[in-house]
């Protein structure tokens, strides 16, 4: 982005991270850096009502649902559900390593965590597209309606609603 903030363009220019800890910490990255004008965005994907209670793997191996937000959403968890779920359950959450973040002068820390099963993920993200291109299932819009949100954030960082160059 400095390239960019540099060269004086006036043309719009968006940064969009993961909504996990390590896009969160990139975001945060960029937002301490510099005061950025107004043909800017940094943004992350945005939240949803499903990453709030989420399955997770604990140390003990066990599951249980805990927040993901900014700590575990990649593109991946925008999928349709049957995309990211065996059997109706969802994949769960692996906890990688615990980052340090400064927001603003403040120290956080957050958890990174990646969704298991990626291998799978990308069969069946595979096996979808080619049900749907081949007719044996029909695309329906409400299954991707996470996608759509990411590209809601996008098409509308610079509409009224988005004034500031940060999204939370």
């Amino acid at each position: 982005m400095d390239l960019f903030f540099f060269s004086r363009l006036k043309a719009k220019f968006i940064a969009i991270f993961d909504n996990d800890a390590e896009g969160y910490r990139s975001k945060c990255a960029l937002e301490n850096k510099r005061n950025w004008p107004d043909n800017f965005r940094i943004l992350q994907y945005p939240n949803d009502l499903l990453f709030r209670s989420y399955p997770t793997i604990l140390p003990n191996g066990t599951i249980c649902n805990d927040d993901i937000t900014k700590k575990a959403c990649s593109i991946e968890l925008y999928l349709p559900d049957s995309i990211i779920q065996e059997n109706g359950t969802y994949y769960p959450i692996e906890w990688e390593s615990r980052l340090k973040i400064n927001n603003k002068g403040k120290d956080e820390y957050k958890y990174q965590g990646v969704i298991s099963q990626k291998d799978s993920i990308k069969r069946n993200v595979f096996d979808l597209i080619n049900r749907i291109k081949t007719k044996r299932y029909s695309f329906e819009e409400s299954e991707w309606s996470r996608i759509k949100l990411i590209l809601e954030t996008i098409v509308f960082a610079f509409s009224v609603e988005s004034s500031s160059t940060t999204q939370e």
